[in-house]
């Protein structure tokens, strides 16, 4: 006898899915970024000590906006700021002397960006108690090629010493003389600078004396 053959038995088994974990992915750490990464953060430190560090050594000072002549009152919007390092001889007006340097005058002509200083600022209009100003024309050959500005230590010395009354002297004590130079402009022949300076006051005429013989040069020194 044969025996029948029922539907299932034609149908073939279905296929069981594979369950199987994948397989896990290798990763590879990039060697080179995460050298790259390590040196960024040792530069950023080092930049953040040397940063700090320098902020230590300076000191934040006022300076001029713009020009500001012999005689102006200095007022809040001429002021500029600007960081100077500690170690600067110089008597200068820091941003703790804000109340101080407003309503000071300008003793000399200042060019934007100069340094207030007690040296070329003064608490009253005109020339400082001692002091006299004297005007000296010079040539060339009498004073440097370099620039004269306002502000500027300088020294007077002799080209020709004389006496009182202009005529030759061997007498040298008098020079050379100190003084700050307050002006500077061109005569109207465009052939000498006159350079306005102020010196003491004991030294004031016999400098007077010899500037309009025309026997005096000028020395252009470091501030400090």
């Amino acid at each position: 006898m044969t025996q029948a053959t029922g539907l299932t038995d034609r149908i073939p088994p279905l296929a069981q899915p594979d369950r199987s974990a994948p397989a896990p992915v290798r990763t590879r750490r990039r060697a080179p970024v995460i050298a790259a990464g390590v040196v960024l953060v040792v530069v950023g430190t080092l930049t953040s000590v040397v940063l700090l560090t320098s902020a230590g050594n300076s000191v934040t000072v006022f300076i001029t906006g713009s020009e500001v002549l012999r005689g102006e009152p200095i007022d809040s919007s001429m002021l500029r700021e600007m960081q100077i390092g500690r170690d600067q001889s110089l008597d200068v007006f820091t941003i703790d002397d804000a109340s101080r340097v407003v309503g000071r005058y300008a003793s000399v002509d200042l060019p934007a960006g100069s340094l207030l200083t007690t040296a070329n600022t003064a608490e009253e209009v005109g020339v400082p108690t001692g002091q006299s100003l004297v005007g000296v024309p010079l040539g060339p050959g009498q004073m440097p090629a370099s620039r004269i500005v306002a502000g500027d230590h300088v020294r007077l010395v002799a080209t020709q010493l004389l006496d009182a009354s202009g005529r030759p002297t061997s007498d040298a004590n008098a020079l050379p003389v100190e003084a700050i130079v307050a002006a500077v402009a061109a005569d109207d022949t465009g052939t000498l600078t006159i350079v306005d300076v102020l010196v003491p006051t004991t030294a004031a005429a016999s400098l007077a004396s010899r500037a309009a013989a025309g026997t005096l040069a000028l020395v252009l020194d470091p501030v400090g």
